[in-house]
């Protein structure tokens, strides 16, 4: 059987061709490549830890995440270049033609590649209950009229369809600029025609990117066309991420994009030359953009329409408000938030997620992050929970405050409120966890209890024939359910968007490979597509005895609670690990400075002697019985 030329080909040529300068050396199970040195040029004071860009936060953070995930692509550099992602995937498509690709065997032949998944892993992080995860779904979007037909946006995993209900999905933007995705539309008058925002606008996303424009196919993602230009030709769509993405029911060829700047700096800095994002209109079905509206915040989060009325949008500016417009974004007015004293909180809140009721648009809930201005001793921004959950009954005139769920919500990361179809009172919110309130949020009821559900939900949606049909994305992938959110139904299968972190390759077994993953734990390949859990929590780096590889090491995210570094002399079969580095051995493991996932590797003539990096080198020569510290600057 013919498959196309997979992602990992693409992938590893990227970056050939965008870092050819770069001089890398590290050990990967006893072969030599080349790394730089992990510095930190945000302290000239050799006397202190250096902290600004490597700080490790009190809780699992998602913005470390992200910092973790820049730091290790632009260095030298603190940012990448503008536009080299984008040139390096031309130059790619120039240099093999859709022919060849489409000629190449699903084998290891020369320099062709072959994928090995995991399609899915079975039962993920916690008890069989789970079924198989895939990895973060940042959008859903029902093809009007077919729940059969299903469009899926996955933060670094690009857009995949199925049209079996999830029984299998097909990945369908593969070869296209980018694979970062933020929000999927369909034309309600043509479900053949579909728009993708590209960048995710996901708050402190781990690993957020940003995109490269909208993403436009008219045959059901069989191909596609991108469209990044205003009407001076000027690329305004490059270096930012697209959240919300609405298409007018009364006139298709209108649709409004919401933009945020797109991350990419190594703490949190956007992308170089993207100063806001705002909310753009385009009137020739994507051609050609305008913006139309920018508050001074520039970030918009949401962006919805009014399903009774084509000419009233919503939309949500982080740590601004809400604002809203009547006459087809002529003019735009704030509804909600900073100096305005209507019930919404007028100061010091963060990202806000909305959802209209379809069946009485005037009935609104905003779920509101709680204050940016709370920061952790490091002086950067922290997780932060859900302030409250806020309702309007006069399409945002005046607003009141709801009895909020008892929630562990992580509100810049997954914070995303849906409302029945059907009735204004039955509302859905997701944060770590997914609850629903059957009277106006007076009363919520946890859904994801007894891990029926991966943590970490950021879309929920209705399904448009089916009121009492919800499909939630989260980190670890899709979920359905039929009736009304009190059983689910995983619907992954095959979808194969886990990001992993880190990867160690057997010195001899090619099939034998090991990987940290974002939320998916650390994973084990041995064969065709299949994967093992081997630990649980946010995988990072992993390293395979070159001598005897029966003995893997692999790191976990650095915080307060968690051990840092484990061994396994069992070949990381599960429940094997044990602790070589905890956090008692650090200097202070909550503040010490470090990467989110840090750096560990192994000396490539010695397998017994491995370096662990934080602000400062920590080594071990006895295979981490014991670790010394080399230095304190």
């Amino acid at each position: 059987m013919k498959v196309s030329f997979n992602f990992l080909s693409i992938f590893s040529l990227i970056l050939i061709f965008v870092f050819p300068t770069l001089n890398i050396k590290q050990t990967i199970s006893g072969a030599t490549v080349r790394q730089n040195k992990q510095t930190n040029a945000s302290s000239k004071n050799k006397k202190k830890p250096r902290r600004n860009n490597f700080t490790s936060y009190e809780n699992d953070s998602a913005e470390g995440r992200a910092n973790w995930f820049h730091q290790q692509r632009a260095f030298p550099l603190n940012t990448i270049p503008s536009g080299v992602y984008q040139r390096a995937v031309e130059h790619v498509r120039e240099k093999m033609r859709p022919k060849q690709l489409d000629q190449i065997e699903p084998k290891v032949v020369g320099n062709s590649w072959t994928p090995i998944g995991p399609d899915s892993i079975h039962s993920g992080q916690a008890a069989t209950s789970f079924g198989n995860v895939s990895g973060r779904i940042t959008s859903i979007a029902v093809c009007c009229g077919n729940s059969n037909e299903i469009y899926i946006g996955a933060a670094q995993g690009g857009v995949w369809k199925t049209t079996n209900s999830g029984g299998q999905w097909k990945p369908l933007t593969d070869f296209e600029a980018t694979l970062a995705t933020g929000s999927i539309a369909i034309d309600p008058t043509n479900p053949k025609k579909i728009y993708v925002g590209t960048g995710e606008a996901n708050g402190f996303s781990p690993g957020k990117y940003f995109g490269q424009g909208i993403l436009k196919s008219t045959n059901g993602g069989l191909s596609w066309k991108l469209f990044n230009k205003d009407t001076s030709s000027k690329n305004i769509f490059v270096g930012r991420s697209v959240g919300g993405l609405v298409i007018s029911p009364s006139n298709p060829k209108i649709i409004f994009a919401g933009l945020s700047r797109g991350t990419e700096g190594v703490d949190g800095s956007p992308f170089p030359g993207v100063s806001q994002g705002g909310i753009f209109q385009s009137i020739d079905e994507g051609e050609t953009w305008n913006k139309i509206e920018t508050a001074p915040s520039g970030q918009v989060e949401e962006l919805k329409i009014d399903p009774s009325d084509p000419k009233t949008l919503y939309a949500t500016y982080n740590a601004e408000g809400i604002y809203k417009t009547t006459d087809s974004s002529l003019t735009w007015s704030k509804v909600a938030g900073t100096n305005i004293n209507n019930g919404f909180p007028n100061k010091e809140f963060g990202r806000i997620a909305l959802g209209i009721s379809p069946s009485n648009p005037k009935v609104i809930y905003a779920s509101v992050e709680s204050s940016p201005a709370e920061n952790n001793p490091n002086n950067l921004p922290k997780e932060r929970e859900l302030l409250d959950i806020y309702k309007s009954t006069d399409g945002g005139k005046s607003w009141i405050s709801k009895l909020k769920p008892t929630s562990d919500c992580q509100c810049g990361y997954d914070n995303v409120i849906a409302v029945s179809s059907i009735d204004p009172n039955t509302i859905f919110f997701g944060g770590v966890g997914l609850y629903k309130s059957a009277n106006g949020g007076k009363d919520w009821k946890r859904l994801d209890q007894d891990n029926r559900i991966h943590a970490d939900v950021h879309s929920i949606i209705f399904d448009p024939s089916n009121p009492k049909k919800i499909f939630v994305g989260t980190d670890g992938g899709i979920w359905v359910s039929s009736d009304n959110g009190e059983s689910w139904t995983n619907i992954n299968s095959n979808l194969s968007i886990t990001q992993f972190n880190k990867i160690a390759t057997h010195p001899t077994n090619g099939n034998f490979v090991i990987g940290g993953t974002q939320d998916n734990g650390t994973l084990i390949h041995r064969n065709n597509n299949s994967w093992l859990l081997s630990a649980g929590g946010d995988g990072g780096f992993t390293v395979i005895d070159f001598d005897n590889p029966n003995t893997v090491y692999h790191t976990f995210q650095i915080t307060a609670a968690n051990n840092v570094i484990e061994r396994s002399d069992q070949r990381g079969t599960r429940n094997t690990w044990r602790t070589v580095v905890s956090k008692d051995i650090l200097k202070d493991a909550s503040i010490e400075a470090a990467l989110f996932y840090s750096p560990l590797v192994m000396d490539p003539n010695d397998s017994k002697s491995l370096i662990f990096g934080t602000y400062r080198p920590h080594k071990t020569t006895d295979g981490g019985n014991t670790w010394t510290t080399t230095s304190d600057t």
